[in-house]
C-alpha cells in the first residue's frame, strides 16, 4: 500500500470508479423513465394481445411519476439504515424486478405493476446516489463529478429509445435487464462511505474506506482528513449521545487496543453542556461506541430535523425547489410517454418514432 502521497492521477482514480457505479444506477434509472415511450408506443391500439387503449395509456404514462414519491419517503430512512452501499444494491432489486416483468408480460396488468415498481424504484434511487458522490469525492473533483450524471441520464434515454427502434420492445427490456445485475455486481467491489461509518462507530473500516478512496494508500498518507471527519461525525452526532460526548480517534493500525486522539481537538465541556468520558478502547473486530446501536442511531433523533430550519439548509432549498417546480410543471416530464404520439399528430408519421 502506498505510504507517501500519492499522484494526482492515482488519488483520483478510485473516485472515478466510485463514480461510475453511481452512474450505472443514472443510467438504469434513466432507462426506466424513457422506456414507458417505448412501452405506449408499441402497444397503444395495436392488434398484439397486449393493445391497450387511450384510457389506458394515460395510466401508463403517469403512474410511475405518482408511485414516485413512495420510493422517495422509503430513501432517507433505507439509506441510513442500511448505508448508502447496500442501498444502492437494494435498490436494483425492484428494477429488476421490473424489468423481467416487462420482459415476460401477458397481461395489462403485468404491465401495470411492472411500471408501479418502477416507479417505486425511481423515486428511492437519488437519495443513494446523490449521497454516495457526495461523501466519497474530494470537494476539488466533486463538481465535475456530479456533473456526468446528467450526461449519463441523456445517453440512457438516447438509447432506450434506439433499441425502441431497433429490437421488439420485450427485447428491449431483457436486454434492460442485465444492468442491476450488472450493478450489483460492480457496487460490491466498491467501499462504503467513511462518514456513514463513522456514524455508526466503525472507525477501523471508515478508516480503510478512506484509504481506497484516496489511492490505495497507508493510514498516515489520509490521517489529516480522517481526523477532520472524525471531528464532523462527532460534532453532528454528538446529540444522540446523551450519556457521555465522545472524543474523537483515529482507528487501530495493529489488533492491538492502542487508540490515537485527534489531534488539535479538545473537547468543551461548557459547550457542549456533557461531561466527556474516556473512550472505550477496542480491537478491529469491535466497533468503538455500542451506544450507536442502544439509542438508535443518530437517523432516529429529532434533533436532526432542526438542521432544516437552519439558514445553510434553507437557503439551497430556496433555490432547488423552484428548479424543479419549472422543470416539471413546463410540461416535458408528463408529454415524455407520449412523444410518439405527439410527433404523430404533428403529421410526422412513421419517422415519429426516430425523430422521438
Amino acid at each position: 500500500m502506498e505510504t507517501s502521497a500519492p499522484s494526482k492521477w492515482r488519488s483520483r482514480m478510485p473516485q472515478i470508479l466510485a463514480n461510475i457505479a453511481a452512474n450505472l444506477l443514472i443510467l438504469d434509472l434513466c432507462m426506466a423513465i424513457a422506456f414507458t415511450t417505448v412501452l405506449i408506443a408499441a402497444t397503444f391500439n395495436t392488434h398484439d394481445d397486449l393493445s391497450i387503449d387511450e384510457y389506458q395509456a394515460s395510466w401508463l404514462g403517469s403512474i410511475a411519476f405518482i408511485c414516485q414519491p413512495i420510493g422517495s419517503l422509503m430513501s432517507g430512512v433505507i439509506v441510513e439504515f442500511f448505508g448508502r452501499k447496500w442501498s444502492m444494491i437494494v435498490v436494483n432489486l425492484p428494477f429488476l424486478l421490473g424489468w423481467l416483468l416487462y420482459s415476460f408480460a401477458n397481461s395489462i396488468d403485468m404491465l401495470f405493476t411492472a411500471n408501479i415498481i418502477l416507479g417505486v424504484g425511481i423515486g428511492f434511487m437519488e437519495a443513494p446516489i446523490m449521497t454516495y458522490l457526495g461523501e466519497t469525492c474530494q470537494p476539488q473533483v466533486r463538481a465535475l463529478i456530479t456533473s456526468f450524471p446528467g450526461i449519463t441520464c441523456q445517453l440512457s434515454v438516447f438509447v432506450v429509445y434506439l433499441m425502441g427502434n431497433v429490437v421488439y420492445w420485450k427485447t428491449a427490456a431483457g436486454i434492460n435487464a442485465a444492468l442491476p445485475v450488472l450493478t450489483i455486481l460492480y457496487v460490491l467491489l466498491m467501499p462504503e462511505t467513511p462518514i456513514w461509518l463513522l456514524s455508526r462507530g466503525r472507525y477501523n473500516e471508515a478508516e480503510k474506506a478512506l484509504c481506497w478512496l484516496r489511492g490505495w494508500v497507508s493510514p498516515e498518507v489520509i490521517k489529516e482528513e480522517f481526523n477532520q471527519l472524525v471531528i464532523y461525525s462527532n460534532t453532528v452526532n454528538k446529540t444522540n449521545f446523551p450519556s457521555y460526548s465522545m472524543n474523537p480517534v483515529t482507528a487501530t493500525h495493529t489488533h492491538s487496543f492502542r487508540l490515537r486522539v485527534t489531534n488539535g481537538y479538545t473537547a468543551n465541556p461548557e459547550k457542549d453542556n456533557q461531561t466527556p468520558h474516556p473512550v472505550r478502547a477496542t480491537n478491529d473486530n469491535t466497533r468503538v461506541s455500542n451506544d450507536i446501536d442502544e439509542e438508535g442511531g443518530a437517523h432516529c433523533s429529532f434533533d436532526r430535523w432542526k438542521e432544516m430550519l437552519k439558514p445553510e439548509t434553507r437557503r439551497p432549498l430556496a433555490v432547488i425547489l423552484p428548479s424543479f417546480f419549472l422543470l416539471h410543471w413546463g410540461g416535458m416530464s408528463s408529454i415524455r410517454p407520449y412523444m410518439v404520439h405527439v410527433f404523430e399528430e404533428f403529421g410526422l408519421g412513421e419517422s415519429s418514432s426516430w425523430n422521438t
